[in-house]
């Protein structure tokens, strides 16, 4: 009984500890001067929907994202979360120049598809993110699930917003398994089979919660749960590599600071040292200023054709 109850004074001291660190730098970030003026840039420069009187969607999970010129996935993304049981979603569109935009609006018609303008070209992706998944809780969502234009979110045997009404945690972690294109055969992919080391989160709507940078985690009081897997699809073809280096080595340039340094490391790259950077990682051979990369375990899979992890919709 003594040791019982030892170990549960130990683990409620590990909690404690964990949880006034997360608040701790929640307070620290919020105070801090770089902190006040990034805020006050992203509040400026963020254009939050308004909701339509008869929109009346309350609890469940809400879907947040930013997003800029990705009409190649941002369908496949944004009606997987629809699938997977989405209150609404909330997409950010940061002056996209292709059609991501028309995209957007067209999906808005038919489901709760709600889209913001960001006009801030600086990548403050935890403040951006931070600041959508405020909007979605004040709006009534419970569940908080903030996912990139080249994610598909999944749980095992489940939709996912049946488990996120099971997890006791206030936060659930998802594993990331990237897919990459099958050299010259168009919207063939091969799963790698291996986890990426990063991990993505969704968590219970608070007040406090701020999203880090990525959505790799998020500062919260409560446990994490390790229970939801996404297929990342972070290199689709070489147009939208380059495309992507390049805009998002712009956007870190406005930030000031040394977040996305991979993007201004791809950057310093000729046009022609790209496509061999490109061609050398289907083929096996990975350049280290690649943030994602192929392992040798790949599985020719579709993720976009599944309704739970692995298992095709009937």
């Amino acid at each position: 009984m003594l040791i019982n109850e030892l170990k549960k004074m130990k683990h409620r001291a590990f909690e404690l500890k964990r949880d006034s660190t997360r608040v701790a730098r929640v307070g620290i970030n919020y105070f801090s001067p770089r902190g006040i003026k990034v805020r006050l840039r992203v509040r400026r420069g963020i254009k939050l929907p308004i909701l339509p009187q008869d929109f009346n969607v309350t609890g469940g999970f809400w879907a947040v994202s930013m997003v800029k010129n990705a009409e190649d996935i941002i369908e496949d993304s944004v009606m997987n979360m629809f699938r997977q049981g989405a209150r609404a979603v909330v997409v950010a569109d940061n002056m996209s120049t292709d059609h991501t935009r028309e995209i957007l609006e067209k999906i808005a018609l038919e489901h709760p598809l709600l889209i913001a303008d960001d006009f801030e070209p600086a990548y403050f992706q935890s403040e951006k993110m931070t600041q959508l998944a405020r909007f979605a809780m004040r709006n009534g969502a419970t569940w908080i699930v903030p996912f990139d234009a080249d994610e598909l979110w999944f749980a095992e045997h489940q939709l996912l917003n049946e488990k996120l009404n099971l997890i006791q945690s206030p936060i659930a972690v998802a594993r990331i398994y990237n897919a990459f294109p099958v050299i010259g055969v168009d919207d063939q992919w091969q799963l790698d089979s291996q986890p990426s080391h990063f991990q993505k989160v969704a968590f219970r709507s608070s007040r406090m919660a701020r999203l880090h940078y990525g959505n790799h985690g998020v500062d919260r009081v409560g446990a994490s749960s390790v229970c939801l897997l996404l297929a990342h699809f972070p290199w689709r073809n070489f147009k939208q590599f380059s495309q992507k280096v390049r805009e998002g080595a712009q956007a870190v340039r406005h930030t000031g600071t040394k977040d996305g340094e991979h993007w201004l490391e791809l950057d310093k790259l000729s046009d022609d040292q790209l496509l061999k950077t490109w061609r050398d990682m289907l083929n096996g051979v990975a350049s280290p200023k690649l943030m994602w990369a192929p392992s040798p375990f790949l599985t020719p899979v579709n993720p976009k054709e599944w309704i739970t992890w692995g298992e095709r919709a009937n």
